[in-house]
């Protein structure tokens, strides 16, 4: 997925889940956990340390697939 892509699935959520992310519940839920692995993926693209990129993107592969599996 480009990070084009990526950043209009991003904005898609946000505006779906109409800006309710100060709700203390929101990120409990798998659904939410992938949303979250998807966001810090995309940061961790602007991390210029090529060995830490690389561990916070496979940490981020593992919540994305992890709540994607239990929806």
């Amino acid at each position: 997925m480009s990070t084009k892509s990526r950043m209009d699935l991003i904005l898609l959520l946000t505006h779906w889940f109409n800006g309710h992310w100060e709700d203390p519940s929101w990120g409990k839920d798998s659904l939410h956990q992938a949303v979250l692995g998807t966001m810090i993926k995309e940061l961790a693209s602007k991390i210029t340390d090529h060995d830490l990129q690389k561990q916070v993107t496979g940490a981020a592969d593992k919540v994305i697939a992890n709540g994607l599996r239990a929806n």
